[in-house]
């Protein structure tokens, strides 16, 4: 899919849905910014900081885990350009990750090409676009894998990592080439989910059946 068609999508569903989420995919935001984050001209006109989380180890999870502030830039020192590799852009997930994206490059003033992959049974495919980032004469690559280990895609990273720095976006991945991850923790995330379905039972229950699509 050509980015035309991404940015006509987009169009669509900022009418519908994009705008309830107040941060418009942190996640994307944080990635397009450690593109940058040496860069610390005037803030007046960005985001108000946020608070993170980074861990001692980013391959471990169990490591020590401890809290920084993420400062937004205002604008990029340069016009970067950036090449965004997604697993897809069907659900309002992964659209809204674009959405976001999309108005931060804007914002910061830098370069952004975006494609996405047909879904996550598309390891070829994506490794294909991964390379295409290459290509393209990108400077960074931000990739949301559709496997957390597969030696395609590990080849994939090491092979663009060369080249530029390949930064992970929300899906997490075993490849030590990855320059920087910026996503969350879906152990807390469901742990969070659960607790917060358990006090909103109106009864007690001992079960809660959560039904989910596994693979787009």
């Amino acid at each position: 899919m050509t980015m035309n068609v991404i940015i006509n999508r987009l169009k669509s569903f900022g009418r519908r849905t994009a705008l309830r989420t107040p941060a418009r995919a942190v996640v994307a935001l944080a990635a397009i910014a450690l593109l940058t984050c040496g860069d610390r001209g005037a803030l007046a006109q960005a985001p108000a900081a946020m608070s993170l989380e980074t861990y001692a180890d980013p391959f471990d999870y169990a490591s020590t885990a401890s809290a920084v502030e993420h400062v937004p830039l205002a604008q990029a020192r340069s016009r970067w350009s950036l090449c965004a590799v997604l697993p897809h852009v069907k659900d309002e997930y992964w659209l809204n990750v674009l959405f976001g994206m999309t108005e931060e490059a804007r914002r910061l003033g830098v370069a952004l090409r975006a494609s996405e992959t047909d879904g996550y049974r598309s390891i070829a495919n994506q490794t294909a676009h991964l390379h295409g980032c290459a290509s393209a004469d990108a400077h960074a690559a931000i990739l949301g894998s559709v496997t957390y280990s597969d030696e395609r895609m590990d080849a994939a990273i090491a092979e663009t990592a060369r080249r530029m720095p390949v930064i992970a976006a929300v899906n997490d991945v075993a490849s030590r080439d990855i320059a920087a991850k910026v996503g969350v923790s879906w152990a807390q995330m469901g742990a969070r989910l659960g607790k917060h379905i358990a006090q909103a039972a109106s009864c007690p229950a001992r079960a809660v059946l959560v039904v989910s699509r596994l693979v787009v």
